[in-house]
């Protein structure tokens, strides 16, 4: 009897815990509605974290920057033409539209890293933002200036250049020139392709005198809290991002909201 007895125990006990084990359907449901609600809350949080450590970087970028223009200028008496340089050809000149541009880390009139292996600048991965899209080393691109109060008309092109032979940048040189954006954050774009516009220029008037904005390159004591020296864009064009680096004169950079940038541009913006 005894042992008649024990296998029926035994499945009786086994059942019991096979059915302490199991989840019905709709507790299996509610932890699938919290995992994803869990999913909704911290993906936009640590997509956040990564935008802010880009902005970090590239901010960090722009001080390295200021901080080899200083010394340029107290060398020459005077600021570059660029802050990184033209598009180039393997011969030393300048892109003009013919033929095949060399890399950009291959260009030899670099203003900022031309001196003693390196006096101002060494790593040219300085001028390529974090939120920039992979772009090869000898893309190269036309641009145009911000549309902006007392800034040239934007089918202009930089000094020296004339319209029929237009200035070429490097598309990685991310504070030379920028996607274009509007003030409420969105892409400008000419054919479905992103314009690029000039964010650093000596000369944003094209005029001089008493009457001419002194917040430019172009005049040997521009005021520092009140002149722009470059500003990127990749984080509003790229990561949607509502704030633009912007870096000034002083050295100080700072995280300026595009609906306050962009309407007044490089000559109308202070801090």
């Amino acid at each position: 009897m005894l042992s008649q007895r024990v296998p029926t125990k035994i499945a009786k006990a086994t059942c019991r815990a096979s059915s302490a084990r199991a989840f019905s359907l709709i507790e299996l449901l509610v932890v699938i509605a919290m995992i994803a609600i869990l999913a909704a809350i911290l993906f936009p949080v640590f997509a956040l974290v990564r935008e802010d450590s880009r902005k970090t970087t590239c901010m960090a970028h722009m001080h390295d920057i200021w901080v080899a223009v200083q010394q340029y200028k107290l060398d020459h008496n005077n600021y570059p033409a660029t802050l990184y340089d033209y598009a180039e050809l393997p011969n030393g000149s300048y892109y003009n539209g013919s033929g095949t541009p060399v890399a950009m880390n291959q260009a030899t009139q670099r203003p900022l890293f031309a001196l003693s292996a390196g006096k101002y600048l060494k790593d040219p991965s300085l001028f390529a933002c974090p939120d920039i899209l992979p772009t090869q080393q000898t893309d190269v691109t036309t641009a145009v200036y911000p549309t902006a109060p007392g800034v040239l008309l934007s089918g202009q092109v930089p000094n020296r250049f004339s319209p029929a032979n237009p200035a070429y940048f490097y598309k990685i040189d991310s504070y030379d020139v920028g996607p274009q954006v509007t003030a409420a954050g969105a892409q400008v774009l000419n054919n479905g392709a992103l314009v690029i516009e000039l964010h650093y220029s000596l000369d944003w008037t094209g005029t001089a005198g008493p009457g001419d904005a002194p917040n430019q390159l172009k005049y040997p004591t521009p005021p520092d809290d009140k002149t722009v020296l470059t500003w990127c864009t990749y984080h509003v064009s790229t990561a949607k991002s509502n704030v633009i680096p912007v870096l000034f004169l002083s050295g100080t950079v700072k995280a300026v909201p595009t609906n306050q940038f962009v309407p007044k541009g490089p000559v109308g913006f202070s801090l």
